[in-house]
């Protein structure tokens, strides 16, 4: 089930007035929510504080005015002046670069001054932070790039995992589901509820004696400077791990999540899961909080800090990927994760489920959770099953079902993030006094499930437990399942929607009722509310191998449009699809942008002959986000980097997310051609480095490319 997935959500604390908030990852009540990145330090990421849901509601520079006709752009990649940085990295990027504007860099740090910062990992264990200069003339523009410091986290004597050291599946073929090497690839997290900012990232080290050993560091943005954790300064979170089971099992996926707890400290949640699916192996969410007075590293409790999906077995998986989305986190501190195959009781097993998990003084709970009632089918890898094509909580019909089949026989639930909807100002009242969450996987349905956000010491029945509402559509003959037709009031132990989002409508399957083939939901959805004077209450899927499609809830019900066929992107994604970011001024929804990275050229060298052919460039591509028509409505493209040479993307590393702030695009990926030379293929732009007891391991350079207005 586990490849890895886009960077993808990271939860950063900003202490700033309060003017937007579309709630995902909300802070505590100490701390509020994102402010305006045009004064004062913000971050602007996926699915953080400043740029929430996958929204950046403060930009203002980005609009469709750059775009006056499909195709011709006042909009490029910006080339930086010569002798200065050109964005290239030590390694692949796939985590997802952080902004955060107004550092107040330190006199040891290559910049000076007050300066907006982008900040990159990379797989070969590196973390880079570049400035820049921008200016805008009547002809064109002048931009220069500047490394402010490089912080190189390889210990002494260990190295990045190198793909010659995975383990090998339960096919037997080798696991290649990261080239050519395994660092750094969840996308930190920043605190900047502290001065200076803090940066949390973890790394994955091969030892002498080729054991594996993932690391949380905590690192001072201002000067690139990792702050001492007692006598080492890295957090070794081999602990993690239960007596018989080892880091080799292992791979740290999805992104670090932070919630502020009490003053002077921080609380990080590092997830997860497995390579290749390689047993034994299960999901973990491990709790630590970072004490800043005595700059250490603690279990968020002395004992019970470590949750695992699977309640102490080593033999049911259960792993934790979500497209690389870190756990989303409601105002009162509770995480919520989506799982993936692995064993169920509703207890302490929760494979094929999304788990609400309390983080509390006693340690990390489930308090609450929703499995899908086909889960045994998602489980055991079914090649065909029967879905209802449009149904909600109340109405759940044994006719016009659609068959839906998948080549590859797999429908895991936990492939892609959760997203938390309670939009300030915004209500969609289909979850009465309680907020909605929304969750999708392989099989391309999007779930909509109730939650409450109190916190508890015992499981709650907010979020449905096993509900009637996933594919079996005659789930209401059994009087054991909460089948949707039971739920009159989804505000209390009641799914509030599920539908399939991928591939979906009347239209579709050449007359018959079979779904277009789809690898399913790999990337997290986007949601996009609006204001509460100009709701939008946009819901953006994307699956692998389909278009991105677009859902809007009606405001009085709060139930997603799912009659007939959704707004649709003209372009088809390949695998692993896309995972898309918003970009507006806040206000006026007409200055919204729609940005997606096509990455499927990465699939040039992930054959399973492990062929190495040059990887493609990756794609940038902007959209307007409100539908054009009634019928057969698209979301219109209004410029793809591919159209000039010039504008060209770094090479397609799958998973990418772009970052989209300060009136700049970041695109991060591999270096330009570049080929990763495994058996049999091209070694392009990649460095054959021999390292005491491996196998020659490769390194790929990585790359940054950045995108913004070029003609004033």
């Amino acid at each position: 089930m586990h490849s890895p997935g886009r960077p993808f959500y990271q939860q950063i604390r900003v202490l700033l007035f309060l003017i937007f908030l579309a709630v995902f990852f909300p802070g505590d009540s100490a701390s509020a929510q994102a402010g305006a990145c045009s004064s004062g330090p913000c971050v602007s990421t996926y699915h953080n504080d400043a740029m929430r849901d996958g929204v950046n509601s403060q930009e203002t520079t980005l609009t469709p005015s750059l775009f006056p006709t499909p195709d011709t752009a006042n909009f490029g990649r910006l080339q930086p002046a010569a002798g200065g940085a050109s964005g290239a990295v030590d390694g692949l990027i796939y985590a997802q670069p952080l902004y955060l504007s107004g550092v107040a860099m330190a006199s040891t740090s290559g910049c000076s001054g007050t300066q907006n910062l982008v900040l990159v990992a990379t797989e070969n264990n590196s973390v880079y932070a570049f400035s820049w200069t921008y200016r805008l003339t009547k002809t064109g523009y002048t931009f220069s790039l500047t490394q402010c410091w490089a912080l190189h986290l390889n210990q002494a004597g260990e190295f990045a995992i190198p793909l010659s050291s995975l383990p090998v599946n339960n096919n037997g073929a080798a696991c290649n589901v990261l080239v050519p090497q395994v660092g750094i690839t969840s996308t930190p997290v920043i605190d900047t509820s502290v001065t200076p900012p803090m940066m949390y990232v973890v790394t994955g080290d091969q030892t002498a004696t080729l054991d594996y050993i993932f690391r949380l560091h905590a690192i001072n943005v201002n000067s690139g400077t990792e702050v001492s954790n007692g006598s080492t300064a890295p957090y070794d979170l081999s602990g993690v791990f239960p007596t018989g089971l080892g880091s080799n099992q292992m791979q740290q996926r999805p992104g670090l999540a932070l919630f502020n707890g009490s003053a002077g400290t921080a609380n990080i949640y590092v997830s997860f899961g497995s390579f290749c699916d390689v047993s034994p192996y299960s999901g973990y969410v491990a709790g630590l909080t970072y004490n800043y007075s005595k700059q250490t590293f603690a279990p968020v409790t002395k004992k019970n800090w470590v949750f695992d999906t699977e309640g102490g077995s080593t033999t049911e998986n259960g792993g934790l990927w979500m497209g690389g989305a870190a756990p989303a986190i409601d105002e009162a501190g509770n995480l919520y994760v989506a799982v993936g195959n692995g064993g169920w009781n509703g207890t302490t097993e929760f494979g094929e489920s999304v788990v609400k998990i309390a983080s509390t003084s006693a340690g990390l709970f489930a308090v609450d959770y929703y499995t899908p009632n086909d889960y045994a089918d998602l489980n055991n890898d079914a090649t065909t099953t029967t879905v209802c094509s449009a149904y909600g909580p109340d109405r759940c019909p044994a006719t016009n079902l659609l068959t839906f089949a998948a080549p590859t026989g797999d429908f895991d639930l936990g492939a892609a993030g959760v997203t938390l909807i309670s939009p300030a100002g915004v209500t969609l009242p289909v979850c009465g006094s309680n907020s909605e969450l929304l969750a999708g996987g392989k099989e391309g349905v999007v779930y909509g499930i109730c939650h409450s956000t109190k916190s508890s010491s015992k499981l709650e029945s907010v979020m449905g437990g096993l509900d009637g509402c996933g594919y079996n559509c005659t789930a209401n003959s059994n009087p054991s399942l909460t089948a949707c037709s039971e739920s009159s009031t989804p505000g209390a132990g009641a799914i509030a929607q599920c539908f399939q989002g991928v591939n979906a409508g009347e239209d579709q399957g050449n007359g018959s009722n079979d779904i277009f083939v789809s690898s399913g939901i790999r990337g997290t959805q986007l949601f996009w509310a609006g204001t509460a004077s100009t709701p939008e209450n946009y819901l953006y899927v994307a699956g692998a191998n389909a278009a991105l499609e677009a859902y809007q809830a009606d405001t009085t019900t709060g139930m997603f449009n799912i009659v007939g066929d959704p707004a649709e992107t003209p372009r088809v994604y390949p695998y692993p699809g896309t995972v898309p970011a918003l970009s507006w001024d806040g206000s006026s929804p007409g200055t919204a942008l729609l940005w997606t990275i096509d990455s499927g050229g990465f699939g040039l060298w992930h054959g399973v002959d492990q062929s190495s052919e040059a990887a493609k460039p990756a794609i940038l591509i902007v959209y307007n986000p409100l539908p054009s028509g009634k019928k057969n409505a698209i979301l219109q493209e209004l410029w793809e980097s591919s159209i000039s040479t010039d504008d060209a993307g770094p090479g397609a590393v799958k998973f990418t997310v772009p970052t989209v702030a300060g009136g700049l695009v970041f695109v991060p990926g591999g270096t330009p051609g570049y080929a990763p030379g495994l058996p049999g293929g091209k070694n392009v732009n990649c460095t054959a480095a021999a390292l005491a007891n491996s196998t020659t391991p490769t390194t790929c350079g990585g790359m940054l490319a950045i995108y913004g207005k070029i003609h004033s």
